[in-house]
């Protein structure tokens, strides 16, 4: 199995603030989180850095809500989100929002899951135009190469910049987009030991919550 990897990069907001409206989030879905020491690469805890611009959490590899999660933080501190994802392995995507509202989103293998019609299909080519509007200081001759489709534009194994560490068709690339929009991965490059504080989180079993929920129900069913 390949790598599954999902961050928040907050735009605009410190660290404190972004860990605030995580914390009403957790809340708001009965969970828990407590900052905690990492003992390792900390894949099994949140992760949150910033600098002098944006910060980045790190989700654990456990927590699946981050696209709900993006697009609250979004609304919550009234700025852009971008949510990111790493599927497998195979390559990065992410969803845009500002202000709680999807504005743009981006995909290399779009017919990843299905053969889609076309018209799906450019529904996740992205717009680095959307992304410019949104972001003060990021302009479109700095982002626009990362936008293709890895098959269809025959660029695997090329990249996006001369400058970049990452190629086309590496699902890494999307540190080097990051790192175009100042968005850090709160993470040493020589050990992998975060960068920032770390948290576990804890989120309601809803799944049990639905059998206990249907348990008590059937329990109170009267029969004849």
């Amino acid at each position: 199995m390949g790598l599954f990897l999902s961050m928040s990069g907050v735009i605009g907001k410190n660290a404190a603030e972004v860990t605030n409206a995580l914390q009403e989030y957790i809340n708001i879905n009965e969970g828990i989180i407590e900052e905690v020491q990492p003992v390792n690469e900390a894949f099994d805890l949140c992760v949150i850095g910033e600098n002098e611009k944006n910060t980045t959490i790190v989700y654990p590899n456990d927590f699946f809500e981050w696209e709900e999660t993006s697009e609250y933080l979004s609304k919550a501190l009234n700025t852009s989100v971008f949510s990111f994802h790493i599927h497998d392995g195979d390559f990065w995507m992410y969803n845009f929002y500002n202000c709680g509202e999807s504005k743009d989103k981006f995909n290399p293998i779009p017919d990843y899951w299905e053969n889609l019609p076309e018209e799906e299909i450019e529904k996740w080519k992205g717009n680095p135009q959307i992304i410019c509007k949104f972001i003060k200081d990021i302009y479109f001759n700095d982002i626009e190469n990362y936008y293709k489709f890895w098959g269809k534009d025959n660029v695997k194994n090329k990249k996006a910049y001369e400058e970049d560490e990452f190629s086309f068709g590496n699902d890494w690339q999307v540190i080097d987009f990051m790192d175009k929009l100042n968005i850090i991965y709160p993470f040493e490059q020589e050990n992998g030991f975060p960068i920032g504080k770390t948290y576990k989180i804890t989120l309601k079993d809803k799944f049990q919550e639905f059998k206990e929920k249907l348990c008590e129900s059937i329990s109170k069913i009267k029969f004849d």
